[in-house]
Formats: structure tokens, C-alpha cells, sequence
């Protein structure tokens, strides 16, 4: 299976448009549906009075999401049985698609997610030599017209100074 799906995906011109539809008929089977203006998003709700499920879906990765733990367990079983256990979970998303996901959680079951590129866009430097990159500060405070500072802002806070 794996050197035939190579060879699907790598070897021949309209094939990973085939592998594609595919996937989307197996997140079908399981309860996931495409969003139609955004192709590569799907959602579904996979348990009944639960938070849906959203998955991005590019060539032959995928990352999920949803705010209940037990949907995600449920989706993963749902395929795991779909597709005959020729899947691996890796845990909990890192990199995707050039992107770096950072997750915190502030210990109140709120958990925020940052996203960054920054390890794209060292990589585009190095390729135009143009590296290192030397960030600079820019004296923009958050919330203010950029043309003006008005009489009576708040004080200057190096904290609040955003990074190029």
C-alpha cells in the first residue's frame, strides 16, 4: 500500500486529485463534510450536543481540532476503523504547513494557540542572503492612529513596542 500510494501521489499528473477525492469520501464516511468555499476545511459534528470537529486537509496531511477531547478521540477511532488502521496520530501539531503552532494554557481550561512563521521566513533570508535578520522595534502603539499620538497616551512601554 505504501509504495502504490507514492506512487499515486508522486508519480503521476491527475492522481493526487484522485487521492483527494478519496480522503474527502473516507472524512465523509466518518461524519466530516467540506466547506464549500474553502475546499481544504472541513467540519462535522461527530457526537450529537458536542463542539463539531474542523480539520484542514492538504494533499495527505491533515490537522483537526475541535474544543472537546472526547470528539477528537471519537473522530480518530471513527477513522482509525474507516480506513483500517493505515494511519498514524502524530499528537499534538507543532508544524504545519510551514507554520509552527505554539499552545498555553492558562491552568482555567482556556487554552490559546499561537501561530508563527518565523522558521519560513529565516529559511526565504537564507535563501536570498539576506540573513541574519536583524529585528527592529517600531514605536507603534497598539490601538492609536499610526499618524499621531494624541495628548494624554499612555506613557511609552517597551513591552507593548511590536517586533518586525
Amino acid at each position: 500500500m505504501c509504495l502504490l500510494l507514492k506512487k499515486t501521489l508522486y508519480g503521476l499528473k491527475r492522481l493526487p486529485k484522485h487521492w483527494f477525492n478519496k480522503a474527502v469520501s473516507i472524512l465523509k464516511a466518518v461524519g466530516i463534510h467540506r466547506i464549500p468555499n474553502s475546499p481544504c476545511l472541513c467540519i462535522g459534528n461527530i457526537i450529537e450536543d458536542e463542539p463539531p470537529l474542523i480539520l484542514g486537509l492538504y494533499v495527505d496531511d491533515c490537522v483537526y481540532y475541535s474544543q472537546s477531547l472526547e470528539v477528537e478521540k471519537e473522530f480518530e477511532r471513527r477513522l482509525n476503523n474507516e480506513i483500517q488502521g493505515k494511519i498514524t496520530f502524530m499528537g499534538n501539531i507543532q508544524h504545519f504547513l510551514g507554520i509552527k503552532f505554539t499552545t498555553k494554557c492558562d491552568g482555567h481550561n482556556k487554552l490559546s494557540i499561537f501561530m508563527s512563521q518565523t522558521s519560513f521566513i529565516e529559511t526565504i533570508a537564507d535563501a536570498f542572503n539576506i540573513s541574519p535578520i536583524r529585528l527592529a522595534l517600531t514605536p507603534y502603539q497598539s490601538g492609536l492612529p499610526v499618524d499621531k499620538i494624541p495628548e494624554g497616551a499612555p506613557p511609552y512601554d517597551p513591552e507593548n513596542i511590536l517586533t518586525i
